[in-house]
């Protein structure tokens, strides 16, 4: 029998990272995209076009890296979650100063990877990536500033965005541990589902009488062992017709069916194929329409 998962929080925080993988790939190549438009119609990288040009090139290749990282699917999922915080906190931070600082929007970029990076994290982690990446973005402001190209009203801006970032992670970390649980719990139950049926069919082929389940088409969907041997039918198989494996047994059937065996006054006898036995035949409705028997 199968052992549960203790958690199901690896598949979630893959899930997670490979959404975040690819919408990091549609920005790192609408950003690529923005380098080969003529200078005079960039709205990006205005104050250090070569700065913002190698950035962008080095982000690109970086997230195709982590791409193919990610449809390895034999990666752990809080190393990658470092190395895309690494990537985005340093890449961005650099695109943000050349592209004018604070306040060039693209700040907003690495609010979504470093909240949705520092989700698969543990708590204490998590937190404290979005505290590198708010650090980060206060000393981009500091060189900004101390280079005469910052006003100073943009440190304002640049702790707001700090905050943000951990006031995202504080939002989102109860949710993402309750579906963690709901996730885990739905695994569970699958689990025990699948070792009760083993466990029920163990049971039944190792019964001394003859079951068979019959479902609504008269398909066999069980059959054991002592049905095989007493009924002498070599054709009898789960998945086969009933009628060509046992006719004498479909035809009971049928009437049983249409209300014309009443077991509580009489019990339906057949002989074997080989005509070795004579069987008594016991029918009872299965499921919640009743159609299996």
């Amino acid at each position: 029998m199968k052992m549960g998962p203790d958690t199901g929080e690896p598949d979630l925080n893959r899930r997670i990272l490979t959404l975040v993988g690819g919408f990091r790939l549609l920005v790192a190549v609408a950003l690529l995209l923005v380098t080969l438009l003529p200078e005079d119609l960039r709205f990006l990288g205005q104050r250090f076009p070569e700065l913002f040009t190698w950035t962008v090139a080095v982000y690109g290749i970086g997230a195709l890296a982590i791409g193919f990282l990610l449809r390895g699917g034999t990666w752990e999922p809080q190393g990658i979650a470092w190395l895309q915080l690494l990537l985005d906190i340093s890449c961005i931070t650099l695109i943000v100063h050349a592209s004018g600082g604070v306040g060039s929007g693209l700040e907003g970029l690495l609010v979504v990877f470093v909240a949705a990076s520092g989700m698969t994290l543990p708590q204490e982690r998590g937190y404290f990536a979005a505290a590198v990446a708010a650090v980060v973005v206060l000393l981009e402001q500091v060189a900004s500033y101390s280079a005469g190209v910052s006003p100073a009203g943009n440190f304002l801006q640049a702790g707001m965005i700090g905050a943000i970032m951990l006031a995202i992670l504080m939002a989102l970390q109860p949710l993402l541990r309750q579906v963690s649980e709901t996730e885990s719990l739905a695994r569970q139950r699958g689990i025990d589902l699948e070792n009760l049926a083993q466990l029920n069919d163990y049971i039944i082929q190792t019964l001394r009488e003859a079951i068979i389940v019959i479902d609504e088409r008269n398909q066999i969907r069980l059959i054991n062992q002592a049905a095989i041997e007493i009924l002498a039918t070599p054709n009898l198989r789960s998945g086969g017709s009933l009628k060509s494996a046992s006719a004498e047994v479909s035809r009971l059937l049928k009437r049983w069916r249409a209300g014309e065996i009443d077991l509580a006054r009489d019990i339906p006898q057949f002989v074997s194929e080989d005509g070795s036995a004579v069987i008594n035949a016991h029918f009872a409705p299965l499921g919640d329409s009743g159609n299996l028997g």
